[in-house]
């Protein structure tokens, strides 16, 4: 009998220390998994940075610069990019405002081109810059999408991954 309980408790003692040992690989997983999507929190522009002078032409060939976006709230996409489909996507089934989108990518790409008539049933004014070019950085080197920047005064009052975080009224239900 003796036996068998000391059997029964190496047996527990070892799937214990397993089951430990699996917990503990999930949980350095998740603090991963969180540190990334804290981490790109902070790509986003600071709020107080001032916006650069830039030079932009939009769809219908008129030039775009930094008094256009003095007062107003930016959107920045590029082709490929789920998370930006998807805010294109929620902004199309709601009434938006003025809103200026850049679509970060090569104008004669395929990709590039549908994802920029899709912005442009949401957005006013829509141009297509090279990503990390004269545009991205003149608003505080953009470098993750999508990116939304609410501007007062030709400077980043509110950035985010939403117009409904950065400017919320300007979209109604």
């Amino acid at each position: 009998m003796t036996a068998v309980l000391t059997g029964a408790v190496v047996v527990l003692t070892v799937l214990t220390a397993i089951c430990l040992l699996m917990l503990s690989a999930v949980v350095r997983r998740l603090r991963a998994i969180e540190e990334r999507l804290a981490g790109s929190e902070a790509t986003l522009p600071e709020v107080g940075t001032a916006i650069a002078d830039f030079h932009a032409v939009d769809l219908d060939a008129t030039p775009l610069g930094r008094s256009d976006v003095e007062d107003s709230t930016v959107l920045f996409v590029m082709p490929g990019c789920g998370p930006c489909a998807e805010l294109i996507a929620a902004l199309a089934e709601r009434r938006v405002g003025a809103l200026t989108a850049f679509v970060a990518g090569d104008a004669a790409d395929e990709a590039t081109q549908e994802l920029t008539r899709k912005v442009g049933t949401v957005a006013g004014r829509v141009a297509v810059v090279a990503e990390g070019g004269e545009v991205t950085a003149a608003f505080g080197d953009v470098a993750s999408f999508p990116t939304v920047l609410r501007i007062a005064g030709g400077v980043v009052a509110a950035a985010g991954r939403s117009v409904d975080a950065v400017a919320p009224a300007l979209v109604a239900a």
